[in-house]
């Protein structure tokens, strides 16, 4: 898969008031056709990372488009949800920025030992 969301799939998801999961490993991105209420993308992200990291402690960064508070309610999820060890909240970068828009949320975890 390219990465990209194809023209059903944004249709859907704008339909549908959705918004895909988009999924980066091993340097390609891809989405895994999963989606999220609007609302709650990060709790549907945050859900999928506990699943994958569950009994590890993780280094995380949060990553945001143009929306601090949300990227600062989305880190205070994580601390709830992960064994959170450093943290790191950070702009996304503007030549991704443009093409996922503003209010774009991304989490990154990595084992922290």
């Amino acid at each position: 898969m390219s990465g990209r969301v194809n023209k059903l799939q944004s249709a859907l998801a704008s339909l549908l008031n959705v918004k895909p999961i988009v999924r980066a490993e091993g340097g390609l991105m891809e989405v895994p056709n999963r989606f999220a209420p609007a609302r709650k993308p990060s709790r549907v992200s945050l859900q999928w990372h506990a699943s994958g990291w569950a009994k590890l402690r993780l280094t995380l960064a949060v990553i945001h488009a143009q929306a601090p508070d949300e990227a600062a309610e989305l880190l205070e999820q994580a601390r709830r949800t992960l064994k959170v060890g450093e943290v790191f909240v950070h702009d996304l970068a503007l030549s991704l920025a443009v093409h996922f828009g503003p209010g774009t949320l991304a989490v990154v975890t990595y084992p922290a030992d």
